[in-house]
């Protein structure tokens, strides 16, 4: 099963701008969505890059992630270099944060 929706939803995109990304009527996404039908490998290669997902998420292959680690996952994609940096930057000084609050409970 495709999870066209929840990437969507994660990507804060409307299925008309979706559909208009792809390149297809807004039908026939709002079908693919359904499961209704399909798209074709160079459609869903597509929907992958205008999602920022892999072939592997919209597939669900992968582990599944909660709908609040995909909204996470797809901002992340469309930060720049520099907000990435500075994300992780934040990301680590909690880890820091927490290790130190660790040591002192032992």
């Amino acid at each position: 099963m495709l999870m066209l929706r929840e990437f969507r939803e994660a990507s804060g995109l409307k299925v008309a701008q979706v559909a208009e990304r792809v390149g297809v009527p807004y039908e026939t996404y709002r079908k693919w969505e359904k499961g209704d039908s399909k798209p074709n490998w160079e459609q869903l290669c597509r929907v992958a890059d205008v999602l920022h997902c892999s072939l592997d998420d919209l597939t669900g292959r992968r582990e599944t992630l909660t709908q609040e680690e995909q909204t996470m996952l797809a901002r992340w994609r469309t930060l720049s270099a520099q907000g990435k940096s500075t994300v992780l930057a934040v990301m680590n000084s909690f880890q820091e944060d927490s290790g130190s609050s660790e040591k002192q409970a032992v």
